[in-house]
This record gives structure tokens, C-alpha cells and sequence, in this order.
């Protein structure tokens, strides 16, 4: 079509599958002369078991291409898809995406100003993306003898049935909303090339259960719901150099990346203080356990009696104790002076750094990655299948050495507080 370029794709996919289990075990043979179930000892001594699931999946999906002369780029793309995670009039999303592109150098006002630029882009996106990837079939209940409850009916025990999962028949695909602008440049005959993106992420319909709304005085334990809202965002840069001088070949290139995420929606107690919630923080290691990033902050180290007696501390405190913060100025430590941390074990600081080098047939590649701006929580095991960290022993406090500085970060309180209770250094 002269200078202007389309193309058009289009296509389907389905997948399905069935899975049927069937196991039985039976013990205590008097020989390995015939091994048959039968054989085996009385009914006590033996079992069975089993199991059978279906899947499937259906997902069209699209894409069109356009440009002008290769200096205007426009692309569209879809996806409709559809999983047997959902009941029915659930089943399917639409998640279609498009993304432009601009080569700026090819402009008369850049070729004739910006020579030494030998290409130049600049580009942006949005696009939506699904997923199913949950436990199945949360949209059913399910059924299930009680352990503990029965009753009798003509002299014959029979057991109750109890419901062992509420439902949720509105459960749907969670929603990835993704935008990013960014430009790519090379420079000096292509040997130096330099690309910076900014991004944008907003997953929707996150699966959260609303346990903190619901107290757990009313005996029900809901299922999850598509009520969760999270945000992502940063920028990822990427600059190379690579050269040739007579056999000699070489590649040298750097990137790093910042990111962070903030939770824009989810499940909070009411009444809960602000320090305390969910809302605006990142988000926790485990999102089924909201509070997996809650700690004490440690501003201290207890040096006498006299210290104790002066500040809000566990009962039993004693010297060498760590002295917790009492964030709301109670003259109390519990569970209110739990503080949300700023990090959580996900880094929000990436880099590396990566070498080529070739001497005619032979090469040599290296690859340095590091990363910062996560924090993990660590437990280690004691008593009589574990021990201590040796972390844990160096410089700690006695009577006669006082270190002035805390605990690593992070790190545990375990003495005088009967738990395992997290703290960090404020």
C-alpha cells in the first residue's frame, strides 16, 4: 500500500483436560509372595481414595499493525478469554491493548540539528491483562461429614452435614491495567545505545477475603471477593556501548531499575489506627496474611533497671532487653505500637551490569546483578533441631559489653515476651 504498512492477525486457541485419580493402600502382609490388595491385613489396616477435575479454556485473540514509513507506528491488540475458573456469565474477559511509536529522527528538524543521533524513538503503551491463575471452583460450596456432631434415628448413628465453603458466585478474572512511556536512542554510528522507560501498573479485582470488615465474633468465614486494588510504579534505564577494533570484539552494558507499590484498596478493621493499615503501604509478603508486615520498631537497648523504670516495657523486662517504642504514647507495648513497615521483601532498587569480550574464536561473558530496598523477615529454629544465628550471638549484650547499636534489622525478640514478636530499627 506504498508507504503505508498493515498488518492483521487473528487467531484462537482452546485447551481442556481431565484428571482422575484413584489410590489404595493396605498393610501388614504376612509375606511379599502375592501382592494383591487382598492379601493384606483386616479393614483397619487399609484405605482408598480419589479424586477427578476438568479444565478448560477458550481464548481469542487479535492484533493489527500499522505504520507510515517506519516513522509512525500504531499497533492493537485483544485477547477474549475464557476459563473454567468462573461460573457461568463469568467466564470471559476482554483485555485489548494498543501502543504507538514515533521515530523522531527521522524528522527533517532532527536530521538536520541532531546529526550524531542515528535513530530515536519515543513510544508509549496501555494494555490490560487477566488472570485465573486462583483455587477452583470458588464459586461452588462444598459439602462435608462433621467430625464431632451426629445423631441417632432408629437406634442408628447417623452423622450431620456441614457446609465446609461459602461460595462466592460472582468470582472473576483479577485486572492488570498497564501504561508505560519510554524512548530509545542510539548514538555514533550505533555503538552507544541508551533506552529509559517509565511505568504505570494498576491491578484490579484482586481476590482478597473481607476477614478485617468481618469480626471473626460472627462466625463466618467468607470467601474471597475481587475487591483489591494495587498500584506499581517506576522506571527501568538501559545504556550500551559496544565496539570492534580489528579482531577484537567487546560489549559492555548497564541497567537499573526503581520500582515501588502501594496498596489502593483493601480490607481494613474499622476503627484500626492509621499507622496501622493496609491503605497506601506496600504490599505484604503473603496477601493472605494482611498483617505479615506489621512490627515492633526497636529504638534501644535496656542498660539497667533504672531504664526499665523510666520507659513502657514487656513484663519481666531485663537489662540487655530491646526497648520497643510505644507508638501511641499509652505507657503500654502491645499490640497497638505494631507499626506497618515502608519496605516489604520484594527490592525496590535492581541493577547490573553485564560484559561481552571476543577475540576471534574465543569469548568471555560476564553478568554482575545486585539489589537493594527489600526487607525479609528471618526465623531461625532452636532447641533441639536447630540453633541460633551466629548473627544473634556476636556482640551481645552483657553486663560488661554494652554495644551501642541495635540488633540487626530485621531481627526477633523471643526472651521475656512468650512469642516470636518482629521488630525492626527505627
Amino acid at each position: 500500500m506504498g508507504e503505508h504498512n498493515i498488518k492483521v492477525m487473528a487467531g484462537t486457541e482452546r485447551q481442556s483436560g481431565t484428571e482422575d485419580i484413584f489410590s489404595a493402600f493396605r498393610k501388614n502382609y504376612i509375606s511379599g509372595a502375592i501382592d494383591q490388595l487382598f492379601a493384606g491385613a483386616s479393614d483397619q489396616y487399609m484405605t482408598n481414595d480419589g479424586y477427578a477435575k476438568q479444565n478448560a479454556r477458550m481464548n481469542y485473540f487479535g492484533r493489527v499493525n500499522y505504520d507510515l514509513r517506519q516513522k509512525y507506528m500504531l499497533e492493537f491488540v485483544w485477547r477474549y478469554d475464557g476459563s473454567y475458573m468462573f461460573a457461568t456469565g463469568k467466564q470471559f474477559g476482554f483485555f485489548p491493548g494498543i501502543s504507538a511509536g514515533w521515530r523522531v529522527s527521522e524528522e527533517n528538524f532532527w536530521k538536520n540539528n541532531l546529526a550524531f543521533f542515528d535513530d530515536f524513538k519515543i513510544r508509549g503503551s496501555w494494555g490490560q491483562t487477566g488472570n485465573d491463575r486462583i483455587s477452583e471452583y470458588q464459586y461452588l460450596s462444598s459439602y462435608g461429614f462433621t467430625s464431632n456432631r451426629s445423631y441417632v434415628y432408629n437406634g442408628i448413628e447417623n452423622k450431620l452435614l456441614n457446609e465446609t465453603k461459602i461460595p462466592n458466585p460472582n468470582v472473576t478474572w483479577e485486572v492488570a491495567n498497564q501504561a508505560n512511556i519510554g524512548f530509545d536512542a542510539f548514538f555514533f554510528n550505533n555503538k552507544l545505545s541508551f533506552s529509559g522507560d517509565y511505568f504505570y501498573n494498576r491491578r484490579t479485582q484482586i481476590l482478597i477475603k473481607r476477614n478485617a470488615s468481618v469480626p471473626s465474633s460472627t462466625g463466618l468465614t467468607l470467601p474471597p471477593e475481587n475487591i483489591g486494588k494495587v498500584d506499581n510504579k517506576g522506571f527501568e534505564a538501559v545504556i550500551g556501548y559496544h565496539n570492534q577494533i580489528g579482531d577484537f570484539k567487546y560489549d559492555v552494558s548497564v541497567n537499573g531499575s526503581y520500582s515501588k507499590n502501594k496498596i489502593i484498596y483493601w480490607d481494613e478493621t474499622p476503627g484500626r489506627p492509621e499507622y496501622q493499615q493496609s491503605t497506601g503501604k506496600p504490599m505484604p509478603p503473603d496477601p493472605n496474611n494482611p498483617d505479615g508486615n506489621m512490627y515492633y520498631e526497636a529504638i534501644g537497648i535496656f542498660k539497667d533497671q533504672a531504664a526499665i523504670d523510666a520507659y513502657p516495657h514487656w513484663a519481666g523486662a531485663q537489662p540487655g532487653d530491646i526497648i520497643f517504642k510505644d507508638v501511641n504514647n499509652d505507657d503500654v507495648i502491645d499490640g497497638l505500637d505494631r507499626v506497618r513497615s515502608e519496605k516489604n521483601n520484594m527490592p525496590r532498587f535492581t541493577g547490573g551490569l553485564s560484559v561481552n569480550l571476543q577475540y576471534k574464536q574465543f569469548d568471555l561473558a560476564m553478568l554482575f546483578q545486585g539489589a537493594t530496598g527489600a526487607q525479609q523477615y528471618v526465623s531461625a529454629e532452636s532447641g533441639e533441631i536447630g540453633n541460633y544465628y551466629k548473627d544473634f550471638a556476636d556482640n551481645r549484650w552483657t553486663p560488661e559489653n554494652q554495644p551501642m547499636h541495635l540488633i540487626q534489622e530485621p531481627s526477633t525478640a523471643m526472651r521475656n515476651t512468650g512469642e516470636v514478636n518482629p521488630t525492626h530499627s527505627g
